[in-house]
Order: structure tokens, then C-alpha cells, then sequence
């Protein structure tokens, strides 16, 4: 199971379009949410990031990039950005010498990248099913689309090992096709104990994305 001691909100969506990516300076809320999701629970304590860096940790001043994406499928639109562009994000960070760190290392402080990279942290909303596709394959039951979010950035990986590999996925258990848990239900369980066991990890993103201004108490 994957834990995450705290959640951030992103208070300003980043905006990208295409091979051209507008990063605005991110703001962050915190939140307290503790919301169970099928079979696993996580729990969120309300953690400020500075206070849990030490003195000897490198001071990065709160400028780490974290990027939010939607939907990996198409056309290129607002929420979706499609395999191929999505393939280029990632060629672009590496350039410019990003590294992937976890969202949960980064709320505890632990920041650990390498000489001359700079922290990046990827995250994903609402279990879209280009976020984790499988096809169904005759001996291990099912092999991973190429062209969803986890192949490419497990591809990229292998090419590119100190690029890193993490990102958090928030998910929605008992939303409406096509977001609920990647939709794939026969596949539902096996795509979360895939992604904690590739080191991913997965928080909540409320149970089927509840506007929470308009519930009551």
C-alpha cells in the first residue's frame, strides 16, 4: 500500500499545449483527507513541505515544478495530451536536466536528485484510461498499451535511467465510465497492484470527483 503523509492541490492549472509548455510559478494548497479507495487507504496529514526539510538538505526555495495532466489519449485539447506530445514533455525536461522525484519524498523533505538535475514531480487525475491501458496477451494476461501514460514513461525510462521514474496517480473508484479506475473494471485491482509495485504511487481524488463546495456535511 502507498501512503502519502500529505496531499497538494494544484491551486493553477499548468497549461500545455502541444510541444510548447507554459509553466506558470505554481501555488499549492494543503488539504487533510482521509477517503478509503477500494482496497487500499490513504491517509493525509496536513504537512508544510519547509518544515520538514532539515538544515543539511539542499534548499531548492519552493520552486519545484509539479505538472498535472488529465487525460493521455485524443484530440490535443485542454485536458488531453496526446501519446505523442506527451513523449515530448518528457524529451524536454530531460533537456533542460530534470529529474523525477516522488510527491511523497518531496512532502517529507527527502530530495535527492543529482548534481546539476532539477526536481520535477508528475501527477494525474482522475484514472483516465490512457493514464493505464492493457491489452489483453496470452502469458501474463495482459501486456501495457504503448501508448498510454505508464508505457511511455517506463520506456523513457529504461532509455533514459537518470531522468528517474515516479508519479503520483489521484484516482476515482466509483466515478462514471470512463474515469473510474482507468476503466477496465476486470483489471481494476490488478492496475493499482501494478503501479505500487512499479513504485508509482496513487492518492485520492475524492470517490467520484465530488464537487465539495455543494456537499453538505
Amino acid at each position: 500500500m502507498v501512503f502519502l503523509n500529505s496531499i497538494i492541490i494544484m491551486a493553477e492549472i499548468f497549461k500545455i499545449k502541444d510541444s510548447e509548455i507554459m509553466m506558470p510559478q505554481p501555488k499549492f494548497i494543503s488539504s487533510i483527507l482521509a477517503l478509503k479507495l477500494v482496497s487500499i487507504v490513504i491517509f493525509a496529514s496536513l504537512i508544510h513541505p519547509a518544515n520538514a526539510i532539515s538544515a543539511s538538505t539542499p534548499n531548492h526555495k519552493g520552486k519545484i515544478m509539479i505538472l498535472e495532466y488529465h487525460k493521455i489519449d485524443y484530440p490535443e485539447g485542454r485536458w488531453t495530451r496526446t501519446p505523442q506530445n506527451f513523449r515530448r514533455d518528457l524529451e524536454r525536461f530531460y533537456a533542460k536536466n530534470y529529474q523525477l522525484i516522488r510527491l511523497g519524498d518531496f512532502l517529507e523533505g527527502k530530495i535527492h536528485v543529482k548534481k546539476g538535475k532539477t526536481p520535477l514531480i508528475l501527477t494525474f487525475d482522475d484514472s483516465s484510461p490512457g493514464q493505464l491501458r492493457f491489452i489483453p496477451d496470452g502469458k501474463d494476461g495482459y501486456r501495457v498499451d504503448p501508448n498510454c501514460a505508464i508505457w511511455i514513461l517506463e520506456s523513457f525510462y529504461a532509455s533514459h535511467p537518470d531522468f528517474g521514474l515516479a508519479a503520483t496517480f489521484f484516482v476515482l473508484p466509483a466515478a462514471n465510465p470512463p474515469n473510474r479506475l482507468f476503466n477496465q473494471p476486470e483489471y481494476a485491482h490488478e492496475k493499482l497492484r501494478y503501479l505500487v509495485r512499479k513504485g508509482f504511487e496513487i492518492g485520492n481524488h475524492t470517490y467520484w470527483h465530488a464537487t465539495l463546495s455543494k456537499m453538505n456535511s
